[in-house]
């Protein structure tokens, strides 16, 4: 059961640190007020965000399956 809530926490970091990469980008262009250049400022920001979230949304689903499979078997 521990599992499934570990891997429920990493989805919900998952979209956190999808969505943060966004949120800086229009945050940027509501500044500087050149028109819209969102996608100029979304890359800027560069990749590391999209991965990471990547990342930690495999790593909340297979705790997520690893849980339901054990679950599934009655192990605690």
């Amino acid at each position: 059961m521990f599992r499934i809530l570990t891997g429920s926490i990493f989805c919900l970091i998952s979209s956190i640190l999808f969505t943060t990469r966004y949120i800086a980008a229009a945050i940027l262009n509501a500044k500087f007020e050149v028109g819209s250049n969102f996608p100029y400022f979304l890359g800027l920001l560069g990749s590391e965000l999209p991965i990471a979230s990547f990342i930690t949304l495999l790593i909340g689903v297979v705790y997520i399956i690893w849980g339901e499979v054990e679950v599934r078997k009655g192990v605690r």
